[in-house]
């Protein structure tokens, strides 16, 4: 049996991620951009398949060209939001199998290796400029 895991990718951007067909593939279509302000945010490829245990690479990148940084973020059907990726700085409960480009550098990419049906959500990549240091103090 066959499994087929579909993913679509929007701005702040999701991967959506559903199964159908047999247990064993993987269909992944990331797609889509936005216009948000004066920034454009992508996220590719188009479109992807992969079998369970295949490498899955998405790509975010932001415009114009200037200090970005880049987070990832998912939501599991019928779970709230899940803090995926910042550099090399897993969430709760993500697996080594995660892992990213970096922080900074546009693109910016999100890797799953050895790809499993528990990893079928929506997939958010969020980017931001290096404008605002935030900083606690006491």
């Amino acid at each position: 049996m066959q499994e087929r895991v579909k993913h679509r990718s929007r701005v702040k951007h999701r991967s959506r991620a559903s199964q159908k067909g047999s247990p064993r593939s993987s269909s992944l279509t990331p797609s889509s951009s936005r216009l948000h302000s004066q920034h454009a945010y992508h996220v590719h490829p188009p479109s992807q398949s992969a079998s369970p245990g295949q490498t899955v690479k998405l790509s975010c990148t932001a415009s114009p060209a200037g200090n970005w940084y880049f987070g990832w973020v998912r939501q599991q059907p019928g779970q709230r939001p899940q803090f995926v990726l910042y550099g090399s700085n897993r969430g709760e409960g993500i697996p080594d199998r995660f892992s990213g480009s970096s922080n900074r550098g546009n693109p910016n990419y999100l890797t799953i290796t050895n790809a499993q049906a528990e990893d079928e959500a929506e997939y958010y990549c969020a980017a931001w400029e290096d404008s605002v240091k935030l900083s606690q103090s006491g």
